[in-house]
């Protein structure tokens, strides 16, 4: 499948897709949670096999920005209250459940390690979570990285991975926050300011 040309926005579903019509492509979306579910059995082969042949295809030259959003249940010391995310109250992890869910991001970022090698770009993790549990999102992520970056894992990459944050409260946030980031949104933003541009 060819992507839509000339679009600065794409958000792709892990599929193989082709970028080489799209010459202003600047931002490429992608969920945790897809890359998580796409894991299988531990192996990080099944991701890559989706992503590498994607990003051969990426034809613009301006510098790329890969956002990958987290959400609520990206979390393991979030939980919601009766189902509802307005009340996203944190709960203790047990040490196996940190592990868990730093081994959980270790993955993703071997997956990003693996396809940067394809083509270069600047990873950027976007905790869209409630206002409430914002900073706590943010720094589970910040600690993420840092594990990662003192093991060189982000050693290939033209840029250091930011992480921003996203209150769930009102979309605008999220455009200033990506504007600030260096990320331009102004033809949309997948699935949050327009329809899906890749799916």
């Amino acid at each position: 499948m060819e992507a839509v040309a000339n679009e600065f926005t794409a958000r792709t579903a892990l599929r193989r897709v082709g970028l080489s019509r799209n010459k202003s492509l600047r931002t490429l979306e992608l969920t945790a949670w897809s890359i998580d579910d796409t894991i299988w059995g531990g192996s990080i082969n099944p991701v890559s096999s989706l992503l590498e042949p994607t990003f051969s295809t990426i034809a613009s030259t301006t510098p790329l920005k890969v956002v990958v959003i987290y959400q609520d249940h990206d979390f393991g010391g979030l939980h919601n209250h009766l189902g509802s995310k307005l009340f996203g109250p944190f709960r203790e992890m047990s040490r196996a459940e940190r592990e868990e869910e730093a081994s959980r991001h270790n993955k993703q970022f071997k997956v990003f390690r693996r396809v940067q090698k394809v083509h270069d770009f600047q990873l950027v993790l976007c905790a869209d979570v409630w206002h409430r549990v914002g900073e706590y999102s943010v720094q589970v992520l910040k600690n993420a990285v840092e594990r990662q970056e003192a093991k060189g894992v982000f050693d290939g990459f033209s840029s250091k991975p930011m992480v921003i944050h996203s209150p769930r409260v009102t979309h605008a946030n999220m455009k200033e926050e990506l504007y600030a980031a260096g990320c331009n949104v102004a033809s949309g933003f997948g699935q949050k300011f327009g329809q899906p541009l890749i799916t």
